[in-house]
């Protein structure tokens, strides 16, 4: 968001970032792409309505991306509490994180040699699936954020 701080603050907005839980200076072990970080976002929001900020945009790239568009549709908000979002621009989001891990792993076979290959790939993805949602509770087969795009209601 820094590298945005003067176009922003040149239209006469105020910019506010932040990290998520488990990245950067915050505290945390795990990130899990969006799905716990729309915790995170909403908390930011209920702060910022409590000091009498009214109107926001949310701008995320990637997982930042993610979690505006889980966190604006999220059921467990509530509108009351929060400012107004405006606006939502979501740079880079995925769809669906299990498509996601099937096309890195298809990506990456050009690379290695097919003996390699033989055992591992798209088979592994059950069990990493397992070992995430074990280690930090993110099922990566459910993480699908096009399926929330038709509860906006935000340009």
């Amino acid at each position: 968001g820094l590298e945005n701080l003067h176009l922003v603050l040149s239209h006469d907005f105020s910019l506010f970032c932040f990290d998520f839980s488990g990245c950067g200076q915050s505290e945390g072990d795990y990130i899990t792409l969006g799905q716990n970080e729309k915790d995170d976002l909403l908390t930011v929001l209920y702060h910022l309505r409590k000091a009498n900020i009214t109107r926001v945009g949310i701008w995320g790239r990637s997982m930042g991306a993610v979690t505006a568009l889980l966190g604006s549709a999220s059921e467990d908000m509530n509108k009351d509490l929060i400012p107004e979002i405006r606006c939502l621009i979501l740079d880079s989001p995925f769809a669906s994180l299990w498509s996601l891990s099937q096309d890195i792993i298809d990506n990456y076979k050009a690379w290695l040699p097919t003996s390699i290959l033989s055992g591992i790939g798209k088979a592994t993805l059950p069990i990493l699936r397992k070992n995430i949602l074990n280690k930090c509770g993110l099922d990566i087969k459910n993480l699908n954020p096009v399926e929330r795009v038709t509860k906006l209601t935000i340009p």
